[in-house]
C-alpha cells in the first residue's frame, strides 16, 4: 500500500469520501488483505488516541 493509497483509506475510516470512491474502498477491502489489516490497523490507533484523550492524558 502507498501513501496515496493510505490516505485514501484514513478518508474512508474518516467518511470523507464520497459514496462513488467509498464504494471502491469497501471492494478493495474485500479483495486485498493488506487493505483490511491497514483499516483494522488505523481503527485501532484512533481508538487508543480516543482512550487518552478522554483520560486527559497529553
Amino acid at each position: 500500500m502507498n501513501e496515496q493509497e493510505l490516505e485514501r483509506l484514513e478518508r474512508y475510516v474518516d467518511g470523507e469520501l464520497p459514496p462513488d470512491e467509498a464504494a471502491e474502498v469497501e471492494r478493495h477491502l474485500e479483495e486485498i488483505p493488506a487493505w483490511a489489516d491497514a483499516r483494522a490497523d488505523l481503527i485501532g490507533v484512533g481508538a487508543l488516541l480516543r482512550e487518552r484523550v478522554e483520560a486527559g492524558v497529553d
